[in-house]
């Protein structure tokens, strides 16, 4: 008590930068406390992570419409029969099994809608968040555990917890398997028989989900076999459960003969420049928060829990799985590379896996094993993943207000449906197209088009990803028309179109123009698509104009 009170009356007496020192002391010797608190409290950690995430999904949610992949994902999961949700897999939307078997159990449970198919994504990667804290906490601490739980919170990680597509299921699977591999070279503290079902099932469940997973588990074997260096012993039960699962790649086979006959723009396909700018994406959303956690610990100065926290490390088997999630996204892309197929930064997720392994790691050579900055950098990654305004929206949206519907498409001054009424209208795009029939009005869907030409489509955007929605349209409720091009503008002489001129995949707006359309601006609506420019079209009226020119869109296809 009297020390205290003589901080105080230091405090009183000291000049102002002086009075910053003392407070920045007392600051972390409380954060110390929290943080020594805390690490005692492994269950309450786990339940702080639970509510985080609980809390980003109800926010999120309900704000996200299905859009086009998902939409396949959707149908594709409420096929007449079981034998039919497999064959459309295979030959429609080129992807193993398991998500839409997940999927179709979920809608078994729940209505079949958007909470219903996002569900398998939203529990996996949950899941996955789970297993890097577990991963990492087993060899430092809960608070580190937490950090790496966290860093998977990051934006553009976080987002495939709300997208009905297999991604959030990679990063589970890959995460139990990385926990079972984990427990099963334990066996003191852990059955290993267990612990060699669950290398066997979760990697069983990756090559399941996605076909490049088996970059993902690739990881895993290599950093196996630098243990089996290592011990310079086999472990042959262990690399039996690694092994015996890419039996399942055999369902790779349809697969890969109907991705063979899909082309995709060039702007889509892999580059050499793709290499640099993985490694740019993997980081560029946690940079900020390593700065700021940066500047933060050297304001609280040198910790005083150092000695406190001896912990064991990563091995060096764990530390090479790490980098081997890491190297991912280069392989994938060095494979698209040669392929000349079409790369997205989906495709690379599980090296979200890796960092959240490897950041917590390094963090704690560099902060001395401290518990203190430790629990800085979750304060600091919590809010980089949650701010306070979303924070602020959730309290006032729960507690203080109903929840606003979701407004579908148009705005005051230029909604879609209201827009020359007697006039057909078109989507450039696929994937509006598809998108739109899930949520416009029926009665405006039944003068909603697709153009389709096969020719025109490899000439304009070297692309033929969409001509199978003739066929998607005799398999799913669609409601809009598909139709061939030449035999549409030779019936409507105007129509409108809703497009992006400059888009890479989206061919008709350039078709039209080169066969002499007039293509009048009418303006940009505010939707819920792709496509937000809305064009008046005359055939056989054209000007002398000047080519559009609308901003840019880097929305991915597929």
């Amino acid at each position: 008590m009297q020390k205290v009170e003589a901080e105080k009356d230091a405090a009183r007496s000291a000049s102002p930068q002086h009075w910053m020192q003392l407070q920045l002391a007392r600051t972390g010797r409380s954060l110390e406390a929290c943080a020594a608190w805390l690490e005692l409290r492994p269950g309450l950690v786990l339940l702080l992570l639970a509510i985080l995430y609980c809390a980003w999904i109800t926010h999120h949610e309900r704000q996200i419409m299905l859009w086009h992949d998902e939409l396949y994902t959707f149908y594709i999961a409420q096929a007449p029969s079981f034998h039919t949700m497999l064959h459309w897999a295979n030959t429609i939307d080129l992807n193993p099994p398991l998500y839409y078997i997940a999927a179709r159990f979920c809608m078994h449970l729940l209505p079949a809608g958007r909470l219903a198919v996002r569900l398998p994504s939203i529990v996996a990667y949950a899941t996955a968040m789970l297993c890097a804290y577990v991963f990492v906490s087993r060899r430092m601490t809960p608070l580190y555990g937490a950090l790496a739980a966290l860093i998977l919170m990051m934006p553009n990680f976080s987002f495939y917890a709300l997208q009905a597509r297999p991604y959030a299921l990679v990063l589970a699977c890959m995460g139990i398997a990385a926990i079972s591999w984990q427990s099963a070279q334990d066996a003191h503290s852990f059955p290993r028989f267990a612990g060699l079902a669950g290398v066997f099932l979760g990697s069983l469940g990756l090559l399941l989900s996605h076909v490049l997973a088996v970059f993902a588990l690739a990881a895993l074997m290599v950093a196996e076999a630098a243990r089996a260096i290592g011990r310079r012993k086999i472990d042959w039960p262990m690399t039996a459960a690694l092994c015996l699962p890419w039996v399942a790649c055999i369902t790779y086979l349809p697969l890969l003969h109907h991705q063979g006959t899909q082309a995709y723009p060039p702007a889509f396909q892999g580059t050499p420049v793709m290499l640099g700018a993985q490694f740019a994406y993997l980081w560029m959303f946690i940079a900020p928060s390593i700065a700021t956690t940066a500047v933060i610990l050297v304001l609280l100065g040198p910790t005083g829990d150092a000695k406190q926290t001896q912990r064991q490390d990563l091995s060096r088997a764990e530390t090479i799985f790490a980098l081997g999630l890491l190297a991912v996204p280069f392989a994938t892309v060095l494979l698209f590379l040669q392929a000349h197929a079409a790369y997205f930064d989906r495709y690379g997720l599980a090296a979200s896996l890796g960092l959240a392994i490897l950041f917590p790691h390094w963090f704690a050579q560099w902060s001395k094993n401290s518990s203190r900055n430790a629990l800085v950098a979750c304060g600091v990654f919590f809010f980089a993943a949650f701010p306070i305004t979303s924070l602020a929206k959730i309290v006032k949206r729960s507690f203080f207000s109903k929840p606003m519907p979701v407004q579908m498409s148009g705005s005051a001054n230029l909604r879609l449906a209201s827009i020359h009424r007697d006039l057909p209208f078109v989507d450039a795009s696929g994937l509006t197209f598809l998108e739109m029939n899930r949520r416009e009005a029926p009665e405006f869907l039944t003068r909603v088009y697709y153009l389709e030409d096969s020719v025109a489509d490899m000439q304009y955007a070297h692309a033929t990803i969409f001509e199978e929605l003739s066929i998607v349209k005799t398999l799913f409720p669609i409601r809009g028309q598909v139709e061939d091009y030449s035999k549409f503008t030779a019936q409507h002489r105007q129509f409108l179109v809703l497009g992006t001129y400059t888009y890479p995949e989206d061919w008709l707006l350039r078709k039209l123009r080169a066969d002499g359309a007039r293509l009048e601006f009418l303006g940009i609506s505010d939707n819920t698509y792709k496509d937000h420019e809305l064009y008046l079209v005359t055939m056989g009226a054209a000007q002398e104009q000047p080519e559009p020119q609308p901003e840019a869109h880097t929305h991915s296809p597929n």
